[in-house]
């Protein structure tokens, strides 16, 4: 196998809208989102070096911090989800390429495997893997 250099942009989700109150058991305020409502940006970018703007990375790294209580560690990575995407699927989608954001929800609903941070790496390079094909494939048509 080729070596292949991957670009990898990492998407902590946000919040666009106001989020649903809740009580936790320990008496904190919880802000609680439903999926549809926690965003990522995939919104194209200047490439420094081009000046082109488009989306320069080969691969989306969603990040979901579950914690339910503020009192928890945020670097407890099993309060983390991670959803790794290739870029290329979401520029040959119609509807996806011309979007500025991508929610949770639409994440899960393109069947983006949810992986813990254990295995994190593994899907990286199991995805840097389709993308090197995909690539390979676009050189033979071309």
């Amino acid at each position: 196998m080729d070596a292949f250099s991957a670009s990898i942009s990492c998407r902590i989700g946000s919040v666009r809208s106001t989020t649903i109150q809740s009580n936790s058991p320990d008496g904190i305020e919880v802000s609680t989102l439903p999926d549809s409502k926690l965003v990522f940006s995939i919104k194209p970018a200047i490439d420094w070096d081009t000046n082109e703007k488009g989306r320069h990375n080969d691969l989306y790294v969603f990040c979901h911090y579950k914690a339910t209580s503020k009192a928890q560690n945020i670097l407890d990575m099993g309060l983390w989800d991670f959803y790794v995407y290739p870029t290329f699927k979401i520029d040959s989608d119609l509807k996806l390429k011309e979007k500025n954001s991508i929610s949770l929800y639409r994440i899960k609903k393109l069947g983006v495997m949810q992986v813990s941070f254990d295995v994190l790496n593994d899907e990286i390079v199991r995805q840097i893997s389709i993308v090197s094909e995909h690539l390979s494939r676009s050189e033979e048509t071309a």
